[in-house]
């Protein structure tokens, strides 16, 4: 009569156990390491985005800064010029020598025109000559106002645009900033503030200070 083997199969299915809850661990493992490693990425980009988004800022309140002091310079040769009648003698006459800006304020400062007049129309043209030599800074008219506009490097493809109103002379203020936006470093035509450029803050005009 045959005997029937009996198989002790508890070694096996500890083994087995084991090797599956090891399998999980590992795995589970893995997908931590890839998913701490994602987030770490992310957060360093996000990091450095913040970061050179702050230094355009930064960029752009010197470039202002710039600006404003041009415009110090201009209204000061402005009120200097109605008053002498004499190009030459301007600080900044280097600067303006040989530009066709300089014809309209030279012209008027040869008439019987009202103080005022010929530095209203000589800060106009002063101005734009001032603006046009800072590195970056663009400049067109707009009636009896000017329209400043310059880029600054954000990062990430970006860049911050900042325009800005150039008042008349005798404004109570020099200038206003009328937009900020972030647009793609990219030149496209919402680099005028298109439906795709993200407004940033207004800044508030600088006191007239003489």
């Amino acid at each position: 009569m045959k005997q029937k083997r009996s198989y002790n199969w508890s070694v096996g299915a500890s083994s087995i156990l084991m090797i599956f809850v090891v399998l999980c661990l590992t795995t589970f493992g893995i997908l931590s390491y890839v998913t701490a490693n994602a987030d770490n990425k992310l957060s360093t980009k996000n990091a450095e985005t913040v970061e050179n988004y702050y230094n355009g800022t930064v960029l752009s309140e010197e470039m202002l800064r710039e600006i404003d002091t041009a415009l110090l310079g201009a209204a000061q040769d402005a009120k200097q010029a109605a008053k002498t009648g004499n190009l030459l003698s301007l600080s900044k006459y280097s600067q303006y020598r040989g530009r066709s800006e300089l014809e309209p304020a030279a012209a008027i400062l040869k008439t019987d025109a009202p103080e005022q007049e010929k530095a209203a129309v000589c800060y106009r043209n002063f101005a734009e000559m001032l603006l046009t030599r800072v590195n970056g800074v663009t400049v067109k008219g707009d009636g009896n106002n000017l329209i400043a506009v310059y880029f600054t490097e954000a990062g990430s493809g970006r860049r911050i645009q900042t325009a800005l109103t150039v008042f008349p002379y005798g404004s109570a203020e020099r200038y206003k900033v009328t937009g900020k936006n972030l647009v793609s470093s990219q030149p496209t035509e919402n680099d005028l503030g298109g439906d795709d450029a993200i407004h940033l803050w207004q800044g508030n005009s600088a006191p007239p200070t003489e």
